[in-house]
C-alpha cells in the first residue's frame, strides 16, 4: 500500500487490517513497525484503533508498534499549553493491543522523556 499522496503527505486507510496488515501478514510478516500517526488531540478510540485492535486480537502472534507522536510540547487535550503533553498521544498509538514507543532524551538527561514526545 502506498501511503503517499500527491501533495507529499500520507494517506492512511481507515481499514488498515484489510489494506495493510492482512496483505503483509499473509506474506509472513508478524512484526509491524509504524513511525507515523495522527496529531493530538485525536486521542480517542476511533474506527482505525478499533480496526487495528481487532486484527491484533484475531492474529495474536503479531506485534505492532506505533510511535507515540511528537505533540508532547503542545499542551494537553483540554487546550492548555502547560507543556506537560498530557493526553497528547493520537490514534492509532492509543490502541489497546499495540506497543507504543515514545522518545527519550539521549544526551543531557537520558532517563527522561523528550519534551516533544507525546504522552498518555
Amino acid at each position: 500500500y502506498d501511503f503517499g499522496d500527491a501533495s507529499g503527505g500520507i494517506s492512511v486507510p481507515t481499514d488498515m487490517s484489510t489494506n495493510i496488515l492482512y496483505p503483509a501478514y499473509n506474506e509472513g510478516a508478524r512484526i509491524f513497525s509504524n513511525s507515523w500517526g495522527s496529531s493530538a488531540p485525536t486521542n480517542y478510540y476511533n474506527t482505525r484503533a478499533i480496526n487495528i485492535d481487532q486484527f491484533l486480537y484475531d492474529e495474536d502472534e503479531t506485534l505492532t508498534l506505533f510511535s507515540a507522536g511528537n505533540s508532547g510540547d503542545e499542551g494537553d487535550d483540554y487546550g492548555t499549553a502547560d507543556g506537560t503533553g498530557d493526553a497528547s498521544i493520537g490514534s492509532p498509538a492509543i490502541c489497546k493491543n499495540v506497543l507504543t514507543v515514545g522518545a527519550a532524551e539521549t544526551s543531557y538527561t537520558p532517563d527522561t522523556v523528550a519534551d516533544f514526545s507525546s504522552r498518555g
